[in-house]
């Protein structure tokens, strides 16, 4: 495989980031197995731009509209100033680099967090103006962007010049699993930066691996060969548990797990899709979205799931225990999302390392990593746009430019301890960022399908005839779905 940027030029160009920043079951097309093969030429990754040619804005400005995550750190926008934050400061000599070239003023103007989709929305119904992009959470259609789109306020951004949404700097699953009718209202790449911290993965602490003798090593090397599988986290994980506190009972602070995850359908879905299993898919035959989550050799793998991931005594004092757990040293995986990195793990003592999630077998094609529609890490083109040539060449280099100078900053504040020093590690994220999925089914929840998935692994309950009691339901959602793509 060859890796977007090669993971030996991503730590170097960490390096140089940080010395300038002041003082401190279906399968996929795409072959994203990890391997060492980082044979792509670091001149050609510099190249792209300059095919691009050269362009004269005349001063025009470019707006993102981006809503600020007030949960986390990390932002997708830049203060207007070098801070001395090595993400910030990244961000700020992209935008930079790219007003000096091609003549335009970048602007992050002021956005309500809690009412930007409905600013969007707005704008786009009274024919007015807002932003060149807009960038938000999906939401699983309740809320975000998912409602500008059905309200009609987002354009096709295959109709925007330039854009190659095809190309590896954007995310290439996404592109594949979020378009209809010849029509795409949204996706997601690295210009998004919280896309980074969407996507699942597992976290290993080190200082227990070593304890238990778990070699990180070996696994790395599982990793790149491909026999990272579920079966191979279940198998070092399965006779972990332990009560410490002899009560007789597992709870999430006195005691201690092989692994720990929060049991809801997101953690559903994100087990279901590292197995290779679309939750919605393109009909070959007829072009029409379809749910085929009743098949076989899905119900098989459902069943499997529900098999090696328990239920645990999960909650108390009004918030979710499964971090605290892994913080407190009492689990030796947690399967999460890469932002636990930064909001749950940041002050955690013992070192860590992060897997992408494992694949259902080896001959699984991919790896894949589910993207959560909660988190801010979706792009889309307001519906009234002044100049689209500019829209779609700006987001083009941005995007571009974001992979290439700026994700190194995103490594640099993701991982920490020995981690950070540690060209697996680095590799490691490259892969999860490159194999991020999501796709319709995945955000609309169509007739409650995933909440049927997420019964069947968590709570016992009996899946072929639960989803066959939703069936009829699901499929009229999906029906009245594409009609929005006419």
């Amino acid at each position: 495989m060859k890796k977007r940027i090669p993971a030996i030029i991503l730590l170097a160009a960490m390096l140089l980031s940080m010395g300038s920043c002041g003082s401190g079951g279906n399968g996929n097309n795409t072959d994203t197995t990890a391997t060492n093969d980082t044979t792509t030429d670091a001149a050609a990754t510099t190249d792209y731009i300059d095919t691009l040619g050269e362009k004269d804005f005349g001063g025009k400005t470019y707006t993102i509209i981006a809503a600020p995550n007030n949960l986390i750190s990390i932002l997708n926008m830049q203060s207007g100033e070098i801070t001395g934050e090595v993400l910030n400061d990244a961000q700020y000599n992209r935008d930079k680099a790219v007003e000096k070239r091609y003549n335009v003023v970048i602007d992050y103007p002021a956005a309500d967090p809690d009412n930007t989709d409905k600013m969007v929305t707005n704008a786009g119904l009274a024919g007015d103006f807002i932003g060149n992009i807009y960038i938000d959470a999906l939401c699983e259609g309740t809320s975000g962007m998912s409602s500008v789109f059905t309200q009609g306020s987002l354009m096709n951004l295959l109709d925007l010049p330039y854009l190659q949404l095809d190309k590896e700097w954007w995310s290439n699953l996404t592109y594949k699993n979020l378009q209809y009718n010849g029509k795409m209202f949204y996706t997601s790449g690295d210009l998004a930066i919280n896309s980074f911290i969407g996507a699942g993965c597992v976290y290993m602490n080190t200082n227990l691996a070593e304890k238990y003798g778990v070699d990180e090593n070996t696994l790395y090397k599982k990793v790149y060969d491909g026999t990272w599988t579920m079966d191979e986290l279940y198998s070092i994980t399965k006779d972990m548990d332990l009560d410490l506190n002899n009560d007789g009972k597992m709870d999430c602070i006195n005691d201690f797990y092989g692994l720990v995850l929060e049991a809801n359908t997101l953690t559903s879905n994100l087990l279901l899709t590292s197995c290779g299993v679309h939750l919605c898919d393109t009909d070959p035959d007829t072009g029409k979205l379809t749910v085929n989550l009743g098949t076989q050799n899905v119900v098989s793998i459902i069943d499997k799931l529900a098999s090696e991931f328990q239920l645990i005594d999960n909650a108390g004092d009004n918030t979710n225990l499964f971090d605290k757990n892994f913080k407190l040293d009492k689990s030796l995986f947690a399967i999460h999302y890469v932002e636990s990195s930064l909001r749950r793990f940041r002050d955690m003592e013992s070192d860590y390392v992060i897997y992408p999630m494992p694949k259902y077998s080896a001959e699984q094609e991919s790896y894949v990593s589910f993207l959560n529609p909660w988190v801010k890490a979706f792009i889309a083109a307001p519906i009234v746009q002044e100049d689209k040539e500019m829209t779609g060449f700006i987001t083009e280099v941005l995007e571009y430019m974001t992979v290439r100078d700026v994700r190194p900053a995103v490594i640099d504040i993701t991982l920490k301890g020995k981690a950070l020093r540690n060209d697996d590690s680095i590799a490691m994220l490259d892969l999860i960022f490159d194999t991020t999925y999501i796709d319709f089914n995945g955000i609309y929840n169509f007739g409650n399908s995933l909440g049927v998935v997420n019964n069947a692994i968590f709570n016992d309950k009996p899946y072929a005839s639960s989803y066959a009691k939703i069936e009829s339901k699901m499929n009229g959602a999906l029906d009245d779905f594409m009609s929005m793509f006419e």
